[in-house]
């Protein structure tokens, strides 16, 4: 797999154009973690967790550790329709996810090939002593071992802000919807929320996906508390079920993130969105207690698409579970964020389904 972003990062498509007649969805997780790091069960345990509901590829990213699953578990039970892509997350004064890679590798082994001037890659923006050059000097590490780099939860602590980001090259996505409970995905005194951020990022020419993750650190406890499983995925139209057809997929933005949302058909074609929220599979979702909601005091109960463009404004809505939009142009990016709200108490909760922007031709 090495070399793998050669090929495929940054390899951005100006569609997302999948064929609703024979689409293959995938469903992943791409962060999480075992008792190789902080999380609290063993790293069979958690296969188990994520083999057991449907899952179809996971990712193991323990911090500054790649874990190679089957160094430490049997592919005895478990289905053909689930494979596991090697992972890492690189952590420092801000967190990555390397998915695609081959070897052990952390920070400090990065920073040694880059003072040792063995290191390659994009020119850093600024010195390496700031938060923006020392992240690039990562991405180009995780690059060399060929990974799509993934920018993790960008309001957690101190994060990175938008503007800092949007000095970085060479990473593949942002994680819009991780599901810690302690990443303020949705905005706090420090951050605006990160769906904000990467509207930010894209009406400046950052070409970049947005992904969702458990980041999941809890099997032994539950509740609202505990970064448990089964909170945000993507799903992946993908040829086949392989490593390097998942990784060439999300390289080309043929996925969308999800908090609860799943769509049945997407198709952008001919300056045409035609897209289908699976009414079924989304109710079993949240009857199953997955997902990770929007709470609020006030909403709109039921399905709702949103057609979004550039500064994040909403350019067209339709409250129904499937829309046919068309346009003429794009400035910068347009990209489809499905919707369902429901009241529990005095409460509404939402759930999302995030497409990937699409770009001018």
């Amino acid at each position: 797999m090495k070399n793998l972003h050669l090929v495929f990062t940054l390899c951005i498509l100006s569609s997302f154009a999948l064929n609703a007649q024979d689409q293959k969805w995938f469903k992943g997780n791409t962060h999480m973690h075992t008792t190789f790091s902080d999380g609290d069960t063993p790293i069979g345990e958690v296969v188990d967790w994520y083999h057991a509901h449907g899952y179809n590829f996971i990712s193991i990213t323990d911090h500054n550790k790649t874990t190679i699953p089957l160094d430490h578990i049997s592919r005895e039970g478990l289905r053909d329709d689930f494979i596991m892509i090697i992972g890492n997350e690189i952590t420092s004064s801000v967190h990555f996810t390397a998915i695609g890679v081959e070897k052990n590798f952390d920070v400090k082994s990065i920073i040694g090939d880059y003072e040792s001037g063995n290191l390659k890659g994009y020119d850093l923006p600024e010195p390496d002593t700031t938060k923006v050059g020392h992240s690039q000097i990562l991405i180009n590490g995780m690059l060399a071992e060929g990974a799509l780099v993934f920018i993790n939860h960008p309001n957690f602590s101190t994060g990175i802000s938008a503007g800092e980001m949007l000095k970085l090259k060479g990473a593949t996505a942002i994680e819009l919807a991780n599901a810690h409970p302690s990443v303020n995905n949705y905005g706090n005194e420090l951050h605006i929320p990160v769906e904000e951020k990467w509207d930010y990022l894209l009406s400046n020419g950052m070409q970049i996906y947005g992904v969702g993750s458990d980041d999941e650190h809890h099997l032994q406890k539950w509740g609202p508390g505990a970064a448990n499983p089964g909170r945000s995925w993507i799903m992946v139209e993908a040829e086949e079920l392989t490593p390097e057809s998942i990784l060439e997929a999300i390289s080309k933005g043929r996925f969308y993130a999800s908090t609860g949302v799943e769509l049945s058909s997407y198709k952008h074609e001919d300056r045409e969105f035609n897209i289908k929220i699976d009414r079924k599979k989304t109710l079993k979702n949240l009857r199953g207690k997955m997902g990770n909601p929007v709470i609020s005091n006030e909403g709109n109960k039921g399905f709702r698409i949103d057609i979004i463009s550039k500064g994040g404004l909403v350019i067209y809505s339709v409250d129904d579970e499937k829309l046919l939009y068309n346009y003429t142009n794009i400035d910068k990016y347009i990209r489809i964020r499905a919707s369902f709200t429901r009241k529990k108490g005095d409460k509404y909760y939402t759930y999302h389904a995030w497409a990937q922007p699409v770009f001018p031709d």
